[in-house]
C-alpha cells in the first residue's frame, strides 16, 4: 500500500476522471463508509450542490441499490483510496 498526502488526492482523483476507485472515510455522523464511485460529469445533472464551492468535498456519482446517486465525500476524513490498481493510505 502507497502513502499519498491529503494534499495531493485532489490532483489524483483528477487524473482518473470517469474511472470507477473506491474510497473510505468518515461521514458526519462518525460511521466509517466505503463508496465504490466515480468522478465526471452527468448529463442531466442540474450542479445544484450546496457544498461544490468548498475544496474539501468532492462529488461523486454512485450506483447504489440500482439508481444513479450523486454523494460528496469530505477530503480530509478519507483514509483509504483505490485506483487504477494502486492503493493507498492517506496521510497527513
Amino acid at each position: 500500500m502507497l502513502n499519498i498526502k491529503r494534499n495531493l488526492v485532489p490532483s489524483l482523483l483528477a487524473r482518473h476522471k470517469g474511472k470507477f476507485f473506491s474510497c473510505t472515510f468518515t461521514k458526519q455522523d462518525g460511521t466509517k463508509r466505503e463508496l465504490n464511485c466515480k468522478i465526471g460529469a452527468i448529463k442531466g445533472h442540474d450542479d445544484l450542490n450546496p457544498v461544490a464551492h468548498l475544496s474539501q468535498y468532492v462529488t461523486v456519482t454512485t450506483h447504489e441499490n440500482g439508481k444513479l446517486e450523486f454523494k460528496n465525500v469530505n477530503l480530509n476524513t478519507m483514509e483509504n483510496l483505490n485506483i487504477a490498481g494502486n492503493k493507498y493510505t492517506i496521510v497527513g
